[in-house]
C-alpha cells in the first residue's frame, strides 16, 4: 500500500503528539534500592540502641521491647533516631510477615497511617511555596464534584484549615478495603460518601475549633489531585519523596507489584497476619503513606535544619508556617501536632491502620525517632518515648534495663 507525502506527515505529527503526551505524564517510580542504609555514626549509637530497648514503658509498665513485644502479639517492630538533623542509626526487631518467618528490616516499608498526614503536608507546602496551590484560597475553586456546607449553605474552607484540622470536618479515620478488592472508589466518590466510610460534611463552622478529620485530608488529596491532574501518589513523588530523597517510601495504592517485596504484612492483635496482608487506603494523603522510620526523619532532618536556616526542599519560612500553631485549640501546625520546650518546637504524629501503628516526633534542635510496628498496641509511642529518655529530650521515667 502507497503512503503518499500527505499520510506520512500525519503519521510524524500523531507520533510526536504521542511522545509529548508520554514526557508530560507522571514520572515513573523507581524500585526501592536493595542495598541497606548506611549510617557512619551507627557502631558507637549502639549502646543508645540497646539502652532503649531494654526499658520501655506500655500501658504505665516498664518491660523491655522484647517482652513488649511477646505480651502485645507484635511480630515486628522498626525504629530510627535523629542526632544533629541527621539519622544516625536504624533498627528492626522482628518479623515483617510471622507466618512466612520473613525478617524485618529498617528497609522494609510498612504502612505510617495517619503519619501520612503531615508528610502529605509537606508535599502541599512545597506546591504553595511554587505558586501551584493557595493555601488560603477557598478550596471549591479547585474542586468539581464535592463541596463544604454548612446548615445548607457553601462555606468556604482553605488548605491551611484542612491541614491543621480546624475546617471543621467529620470521618475522623478510615477502615480501608481488603486488599483483594479491586473496583476502589475515587477521591471524589470517596467524599461524597460512595465508598465504605461516610460522606464528608461540614460538622462545625470553619475555623471555630479543632475537630481531627482525615476526611479533611481527603479533601487536600482532591484538591491536589485536580490542580495537577495526575494521582496523589504520582504527585506526591514529585513534590515529596523525590526531592526529600525518600528511597523506601510510595503513596501508591495498592502499592506497585516492584515495590511488594519490601512490604511488611499487617498482623491482628492474635500477631497473625489479616487476610490480604494489609488493607489499601485510596484515601492516600490521610493513611496511604508506605515508608520506613528513616525515611520519616530524612524528611524531619530536612525540616529541622531548614527551620534553621540551611537551605532544603522547603524554605525556613514554609517550615516555620507549618510549625505556627493554626487551630483554635493552639496545638495543631500545618500536618503536625505541636509543643514548645524551652524554645524549641517538637513536631509530633500518631498513626494506625489495620494492622499496623506508628509514631514519629522531632524537634527544631535536630533531636527525634520513628517507630513503625506491624501490629495493634501501644509499643510505637513506648519505644519512641525510650528513644527521647535516652538521648535526652523527655524527662526520664525511668533508669535501668526492666527486670
Amino acid at each position: 500500500m502507497a503512503v503518499f507525502a500527505g499520510d506520512r506527515a500525519r503519521i510524524w505529527a500523531l507520533l510526536v503528539v504521542a511522545l509529548v503526551l508520554v514526557a508530560c505524564g507522571p514520572e515513573a517510580e523507581p524500585a526501592f534500592p536493595r542495598q541497606p542504609y548506611f549510617f557512619p555514626q551507627a557502631a558507637t549509637e549502639a549502646q543508645h540502641i540497646d539502652r532503649a530497648a531494654c526499658s520501655i514503658t506500655v500501658d504505665k509498665r516498664r518491660m523491655s521491647l522484647e517482652q513488649a513485644m511477646r505480651e502485645y502479639n507484635v511480630q515486628g517492630v522498626s525504629a530510627a533516631a535523629m542526632v544533629g538533623g541527621q539519622v544516625v542509626w536504624a533498627r528492626a526487631w522482628g518479623y515483617a510477615d510471622s507466618k512466612k518467618r520473613t525478617p524485618l528490616t529498617p528497609e522494609t516499608v510498612l504502612q505510617a497511617a495517619s503519619v501520612s498526614k503531615p508528610l502529605s503536608a509537606v508535599g502541599v507546602m512545597r506546591m504553595v511555596q511554587a505558586r501551584k496551590l493557595n493555601l488560603d484560597a477557598d478550596v471549591s475553586t479547585y474542586l468539581d464534584g464535592w463541596e463544604a456546607r454548612y446548615k445548607n449553605r457553601h462555606v468556604p474552607i482553605t488548605l491551611r484549615q484542612l491541614m491543621s484540622h480546624s475546617a471543621g470536618l467529620n470521618v475522623h479515620g478510615f477502615g480501608g478495603y481488603p486488599s483483594t478488592v479491586e473496583d476502589l472508589p475515587s477521591t471524589i466518590d470517596i467524599l461524597n460518601g460512595k465508598g465504605n466510610s461516610p460522606a464528608v460534611r461540614c460538622e462545625l463552622a470553619p475555623g471555630t475549633e479543632a475537630k481531627y478529620s482525615g476526611g479533611g485530608f481527603t479533601v487536600v488529596q482532591a484538591v491536589v489531585e485536580a490542580e495537577v491532574e495526575e494521582p496523589f501518589d504520582a504527585a506526591m513523588y514529585q513534590w515529596l519523596i523525590k526531592p526529600f530523597r525518600m528511597t523506601h517510601s510510595t503513596f501508591e495504592q495498592p502499592i506497585a507489584d516492584q515495590h511488594k517485596g519490601f512490604t511488611a504484612s499487617a498482623h491482628g492483635r492474635d500477631g497473625r497476619p489479616i487476610r490480604g496482608r494489609y488493607h489499601v487506603y485510596p484515601m492516600q494523603a490521610a493513611a496511604g503513606l508506605w515508608t520506613t522510620p528513616t525515611d520519616l526523619l530524612t524528611v524531619a532532618g530536612a525540616l529541622s535544619n531548614a527551620y534553621n536556616g540551611a537551605p532544603g526542599p522547603l524554605s525556613q519560612a514554609m517550615v516555620k508556617m507549618m510549625l505556627t500553631p493554626t487551630s483554635a485549640s493552639g496545638s495543631i501546625g500545618i500536618g503536625w501536632y505541636l509543643a514548645e520546650r524551652n524554645g524549641v518546637v517538637e513536631a509530633t504524629h500518631n498513626g494506625q491502620n489495620e494492622g499496623f501503628t506508628s509514631a514519629v516526633a522531632w524537634r527544631t534542635d535536630g533531636l527525634g525517632a520513628a517507630v513503625m510496628v506491624n501490629g495493634d498496641g501501644p509499643i510505637a509511642s513506648g519505644l519512641l518515648r525510650a528513644i527521647a529518655e535516652e538521648y535526652g529530650w523527655r524527662e526520664r521515667t525511668s533508669s535501668g534495663c526492666a527486670p
